[in-house]
């Protein structure tokens, strides 16, 4: 396989191994159809489909995201024309439980209306076996308009979270089948990461609890301001690289790390960028609870967004009922 297949190829002709999805593969537009609830002015339903899903059919927490971004864009746009704030430039996210491929429902409610953000609640629901709806996200989102922002601006400081980018020509492109077939959203994203390091399967420059990657979409489109979310939520935990390497991603199989919270802020619209850089750092790891920050760069290092979650980490035997914390 040639340097050029790396960049250009995309993940059904380049992973060895990747098996098709049974299902229509569905681009950001279309999965993102949202209609308003007859009757309603504030509550809308969309429908998440499986090749948009994380592991055994269930939402990935940056895909939730991505609806919220979604839904509240609609919300303002139907609802508050005037005020044009198209953009969720801060969401403070709670995962109540589990959400699984079908519909889903978003109940936004007006929090403080404003002229240059607004906040809303936005609770997404889904139904349960009995078929009534229970909430499964709860968000707080801080609504503006990204390309009207104007202000002070000071310089980043140098730290870890904005250092020097490892150069996208000496990385690698990541390409695990295994992963990629368990995870379907993954197959979304082509992602390529820093050759060497102690970890075999994340290599690093600064050990295994920071990883860095440089991300694509895997149909040539470009970055979306409604996939930073997926962008802040590694698709790959940060707790494989403590296991043995000899597992890989399969380590996965005797923890689970579900996120409890989720904070995302939106700095810029990536405006169809073709590469996004993502710094994840572990922050603590400590009686069965983690933290990780990750901070997203466009190609001219520029932070894009940044966000920090909260993640249990529980032993397969303490692995609660789906849908239960």
């Amino acid at each position: 396989m040639n340097m050029r297949d790396q960049w250009e190829t995309c993940n059904a002709e380049f992973v060895s191994g990747l098996k098709p999805l049974d299902c229509a593969t569905l681009s950001l537009s279309e999965a993102l159809k949202l209609k308003p609830v007859d009757g309603t002015t504030n509550c809308f339903e969309g429908y998440l489909p499986p090749d948009w899903c994380s592991t055994a059919s269930t939402g990935h927490g940056g895909t939730t995201i991505t609806y919220i971004q979604a839904a509240t864009r609609e919300y303002f746009r139907l609802r508050y024309p005037s005020l044009l704030q198209p953009d969720a430039i801060n969401l403070q996210v709670q995962f109540i439980s589990l959400v699984s491929v079908g519909p889903l429902f978003f109940e936004i409610k007006d929090v403080k209306l404003g002229r240059r953000v607004s906040i809303v609640q936005v609770e997404v629901k889904a139904r349960d076996a009995d078929g009534k709806l229970s909430t499964r996200t709860a968000a707080t989102v801080t609504q503006g308009n990204l390309s009207k922002e104007t202000g002070v601006t000071w310089k980043d400081p140098d730290i870890l979270g904005t250092a020097i980018m490892p150069p996208r020509h000496l990385c690698k492109r990541w390409a695990d089948a295994w992963w990629m077939n368990s995870m379907p959203v993954s197959q979304k994203f082509r992602s390529y990461i820093p050759v060497g390091g102690p970890d075999l399967h994340f290599p690093d420059r600064f050990g295994p609890g920071i990883r860095e990657c440089w991300q694509s979409i895997d149909d040539g489109s470009g970055w979306d301001v409604l996939l930073l979310g997926s962008a802040c939520d590694p698709l790959g935990a940060v707790p494989i690289s403590f296991g043995d390497p000899a597992d890989g991603p399969k380590h996965l199989l005797n923890f689970r790390y579900p996120t409890v919270s989720m904070m995302v802020e939106i700095k810029k619209d990536p405006k169809g960028a073709k590469w996004l850089f993502a710094r994840t750092k572990l922050s603590q790891a400590t009686r069965g609870r983690f933290n990780v920050d990750v901070t997203v760069m466009d190609e001219g290092g520029e932070v894009v967004a940044i966000s920090r979650l909260m993640s249990l980490n529980l032993e397969k035997p303490e692995v609660p009922p789906m849908g239960k914390l």
